[in-house]
């Protein structure tokens, strides 16, 4: 008689816990779905606008800051290509000077 009385107990909480969790499953599984799914797709659709935006963006500025703007960009790689010109330039006088005295150009470098 016990053992009816616990399985008749023990049905009633599992019905009562699938009851009670099958709507935490579903919020879990449309929470989910919405990061997995949904949030790539409306960052993609975004995103070309937010580019065509910030170019369109230059339009509005007055000459001389669309200049600056435009020059800002231009200044670190004119940057790089200065330090890319003095490290040939200093690559063709190690050469002149190796060509000339080797143990002169050798105590250049070293220092």
């Amino acid at each position: 008689p016990d053992t009816s009385l616990d399985r008749s107990l023990l049905d009633k909480l599992l019905d009562s816990l699938r009851s009670s969790l099958r709507p935490i499953l579903i919020f879990l599984t449309i929470i989910v779905f919405l990061i997995v799914v949904a949030r790539p797709l409306i960052i993609a659709l975004i995103r070309p606008r937010v580019e065509t935006e910030m170019v369109e963006g230059q339009e509005g500025l007055p000459e001389c800051e669309e200049r600056l703007a435009l020059m800002e960009g231009d200044a670190e790689e004119a940057e790089a290509i200065d330090a890319l010109r003095k490290i040939e330039v200093i690559k063709a006088q190690a050469l002149q000077m190796s060509e000339k005295n080797f143990d002169e150009a050798v105590a250049i470098l070293r220092t």
